[in-house]
């Protein structure tokens, strides 16, 4: 390139700007270089995976089934690490109702999982039952509903599973009704628990009209007063406070 550039200025121009980006680039080297040392004095280094291991999934950014974030699982699994992507990504087998999820996940989305005597693995999930030659599982209780079409579906959580495992079952899978039955009637029990507001007593406070004290409603049931238009409401007040102005003038 230099050999192309026969005019002196423009050559003097070139290398000017390579001079200049040759020391910018070793200036953001060096800064990144600086920055990375110092978080790294902050970070310890991630455990180190093989294949077979058994760890924890961050729930954080997964959408489970649950009637209440605040209570969901902060991990779930354990999952088998099937594939090691690269020392800071790992492969892994999930269940088949993650199947929409990447299964690849960086390292500080899963923590290994560590047996212990105080920290017994994970019991194996119970294998499904054959009832009129078709499987089937035992349900532990039911959680939510919804309806769907003309029919209801039904948040189940299975029995031996975790709540990754949990689905949504439409009414007519269901084998024992009874489960549903309970299901309705402790969400009825609920509804008619429920804390009514209780329509306020009446209150009589004194107001001075005219030079004497009276007594003045200030409270009524609170089925009347939704009854009653807010203008009659005020025309009735009117009315009220010019018959004790009257009688007040007449006595005195």
């Amino acid at each position: 390139m230099e050999s192309e550039v026969a005019v002196p200025s423009a050559h003097a121009f070139v290398q000017r700007c390579h001079r200049t980006w040759t020391r910018a680039r070793e200036t953001l080297l060096q800064v990144g270089a600086r920055t990375k040392a110092k978080a790294d004095r902050h970070r310890s280094r991630p455990p180190v995976y093989v294949v077979g291991s058994k760890v924890w999934l961050s729930t954080k950014n997964i959408p489970l089934q649950s009637v209440s974030n605040k209570l969901a699982p902060k991990f779930i699994g354990p999952f088998p690490v099937t594939k090691i992507i690269s020392p800071v990504a790992v492969r892994l087998k999930l269940p088949p109702v993650y199947r929409r999820i990447h299964s690849v996940f960086h390292v500080s989305k899963i923590k290994p999982v560590f047996f212990a005597r105080i920290n017994p693995p994970a019991p194996v999930p119970p294998p499904p039952r054959l009832v009129d030659g078709e499987t089937t599982y035992s349900v532990n209780r039911i959680l939510d509903s919804r309806r769907r079409g003309r029919g209801y579906q039904y948040l189940v959580d299975w029995e031996g599973y975790g709540p990754e495992e949990r689905s949504w079952v439409p009414a007519r899978d269901m084998l024992d009704h009874s489960l549903i039955d309970d299901y309705n009637q402790q969400n009825h029990q609920d509804e008619n628990n429920a804390v009514v507001q209780q329509p306020s007593e009446e209150k009589h406070e004194k107001k001075t009209v005219g030079g004497k004290d009276w007594a003045v409603t200030t409270g009524c049931l609170e089925k009347e007063v939704k009854s009653v238009p807010r203008t009659q409401k005020t025309e009735t007040m009117v009315n009220f406070m010019k018959r004790n102005k009257e009688q007040s003038r007449a006595e005195l």
